[in-house]
């Protein structure tokens, strides 16, 4: 975007859109970490397939983020919900597949 003659504040301005900020990126790697960290735990601990533990682990740690949702100052962007929810899940599921691959 620089090389098309804008300068680095309107490129700063332009990902500020799609809230590309540091508190953004932070809240996004703490969030896979943790759902990492819940598929991991839960497959560790919880009996029968990792996997299984592991999504059913994503599910419960995505009800969270639906009841923050549901609160009436919660994002208005479709793709925030469905990614905030997917992220859980699949990041459970992928922290189970780690644990089960390692033992």
């Amino acid at each position: 975007m620089v090389a098309n003659g804008r300068s680095l504040q309107e490129v700063y301005a332009y990902l500020g859109q799609y809230a590309f900020t540091l508190p953004m990126v932070l809240g996004f790697f703490s969030s896979v970490l943790f759902a990492l960290a819940c598929g991991w735990v839960s497959a560790a601990y919880g009996r029968g397939s990792a996997i299984s533990q592991g999504f059913v682990a994503g599910i419960l740690a995505a009800s969270f983020e639906v009841v923050m949702l549901l609160n009436p100052t919660s994002s208005p962007n479709p793709a925030y919900v469905v990614g905030g929810l997917l992220i859980q899940v699949f990041g459970s599921v992928a922290g189970a597949w780690v644990f089960r691959r390692t033992r």
